[in-house]
């Protein structure tokens, strides 16, 4: 019963992240004037800091969809498919390291859609499997390797 509730919950993540490819330029364009606000003032933009009430929320709401992402990749590193999680969070890392050297680049654009579209498409892989495929994973992985 437990399993559902998580992974039901998973299904709003893939339905956020879904949103958030959606919309992911403007949420890029917002990211990159919010670390130029925070180098230049020295100071986190505030609500009225934002140039539109839009871009405040869909910053705000970009932000808690990643918390509550993060925190539900946690969680799944206590389920039947901890490897899967684990294995994605350290190449979210990674690759999260990488664009910090290339930041606001079209290159880091690149690979921040890529990231979010792979672990939209591995969580709901996640979701249907718990549901109705019930596949061993991890069988499959140990056959590529």
């Amino acid at each position: 019963m437990l399993g559902h509730i998580y992974y039901a919950f998973g299904l709003i993540i893939v339905v956020s992240l879904l949103t958030i490819l959606i919309k992911f330029n403007q949420i890029a364009n917002i990211r990159e004037w919010y670390s130029k606000f925070k180098k230049v003032t020295g100071k986190i933009p505030k609500e009225k800091d934002f140039r539109s009430k839009e871009e405040s929320v869909l910053y705000s709401s970009f932000s808690s969809v990643l918390l509550f992402e993060f925190s539900w990749t946690i969680l799944g590193l206590l389920t039947n498919s901890w490897y899967v999680f684990l294995l994605l969070f350290i190449i979210t890392l990674i690759i999260n390291l990488i664009k910090r050297l290339i930041e606001f680049t079209f290159i880091d654009k690149v690979l921040g859609f890529i990231v979010i579209l792979l672990k939209s498409l591995i969580y709901l892989y996640l979701v249907i499997n718990h549901y109705h495929l019930h596949f061993d994973t991890w069988s499959y992985i140990k056959m590529i390797f």
